[in-house]
């Protein structure tokens, strides 16, 4: 009885450390990609000289280069990061 009453005691005293350990990580409860995202900017101006205007900013590099090039082309220059 003595010895039942012991590993109860042991088991209630071991829970608040175990449950940590329990836990699932945030990245296998589905919040650790979602929280990763990066966003690309992309300014334009017309000459050296000229401040840099805001066009916009994208999620996918591919788009922000795509931009960046139909910009360019219209005779600015770009600058992403």
């Amino acid at each position: 009885m003595k010895a039942l009453r012991s590993l109860a005691l042991l088991a209630i005293l071991a829970l608040p450390v175990a449950l940590p350990l329990a836990s699932p990580t945030p990245a296998a409860a589905g919040h650790g990609h979602a929280a990763q995202v990066r966003y690309y900017y992309l300014y334009y101006r017309t000459c050296p000289h000229d401040s840099w205007h805001y066009y916009g900013a994208t999620a996918n590099y591919s788009q922000l280069v795509a931009y960046a090039h139909w910009i360019r082309g219209l005779g600015y220059e770009t600058y992403a990061y």
